[in-house]
């Protein structure tokens, strides 16, 4: 779980979020073997999705459980509490990492 501090938008949330699974993203090593981590990520905000902790980590977990319906490298933010199904859905690398894999990219 981290928890961050007051944002100024969901912009800004935004931008560590990529940061948090950039870093992850990173390959690792243990002996010859090169490993990767992916993740899903669930988010809640105050006070729009709750303003008791309990009610924030619920709905970080209902985020979570439909980001990880998405597929590896996926956030959803909880948008609306009067609209728990309204999530805002980001692929993040997952498309270009495929794109790099298959070799189905061209540079301009």
């Amino acid at each position: 779980m981290v928890l961050i501090g007051k944002m100024e938008s969901i912009e800004s949330l935004e931008i560590i979020i990529n940061k948090i699974i950039e870093c992850l993203n990173e390959p690792f090593y243990i002996k010859e073997y090169k490993l990767y981590l992916t993740a899903s990520i669930g988010i809640s905000t105050y006070p729009e999705n709750g303003v008791s902790i309990l009610e924030l980590l619920r709905n970080a977990i209902l985020a979570l459980s439909n980001s990880q319906k998405e597929g590896k490298n996926y956030y959803k933010i909880l948008s609306n509490l009067s609209s728990i199904q309204s999530f805002k859905t980001y692929s993040i690398g997952r498309d270009l990492k495929k794109a790099v894999e298959n070799k189905n990219y061209a540079i301009n």
